[in-house]
């Protein structure tokens, strides 16, 4: 029991928090596996990796994030991917259900920071005709949209337009998956 992850053969793979190496080596069909021991009898177990990162080895330390080793195929893995486990007490849990302790609030020099950095991101969603965000503007009747048209929490249409400058999106993040006419689903292509 576990959850697979499909990615490239050599992706990094991060400690999912902060725990000490318990098992590093070959085991059975996860192939090259490590097992983390976390706090309050929790484990996690990452399998079917190509290698292991350097300074990983039984009884090493790592905190959330650290690089512990690449997704690979090994073991009876019929394409690359990283298997994943989360146990509490020996027994598999489900890893995107499991209830997990709250994180710190943010600091307030933090909390600045953030709001500075996300200030012009916020200012490009933001209409034309007056500065309030063009989804709080629309309405499905007023945008002439039918049924499906994908609407925000107020029941609104979604934005029917891409922002014009993606110049100001951090490196990674594009605009793709964006309905590109409104009532036109996610993803669509023509």
């Amino acid at each position: 029991m576990g959850t697979d992850y499909a990615a490239p053969i050599g992706t990094p793979v991060h400690a999912a928090g902060d725990g000490r190496v318990s098992f590093e080596g070959v085991r059975g069909g996860y192939g090259n596996a490590i097992v983390l021991s976390h706090s309050n009898d929790v484990s996690t177990l990452y399998g079917h990796m190509s290698r292991f990162a350097r300074d990983i080895h039984v009884g090493s330390h790592v905190q959330q994030g650290t690089i512990i080793g690449y997704v690979g195929m090994t073991g009876l893995a019929t394409g690359p991917h990283l298997h994943y486990e989360y146990l509490m007490r020996g027994v598999h849990m489900d890893p995107q259900t499991v209830k997990l302790p709250g994180a710190d609030p943010l600091t307030a020099d933090a909390l600045g920071k953030f709001r500075k950095q996300t200030d012009a991101y916020l200012a490009d969603l933001t209409s034309p005709q007056g500065g309030a965000p063009m989804a709080a503007q629309s309405s499905a009747a007023a945008a002439g949209c039918g049924a499906g048209t994908p609407a925000n929490s107020q029941g609104n249409a979604a934005p029917a337009a891409i922002p014009a400058s993606t110049a100001a999106l951090p490196p990674g993040f594009s605009v793709a998956g964006m309905a590109q006419y409104v009532g036109e689903p996610r993803g669509a292509v023509n």
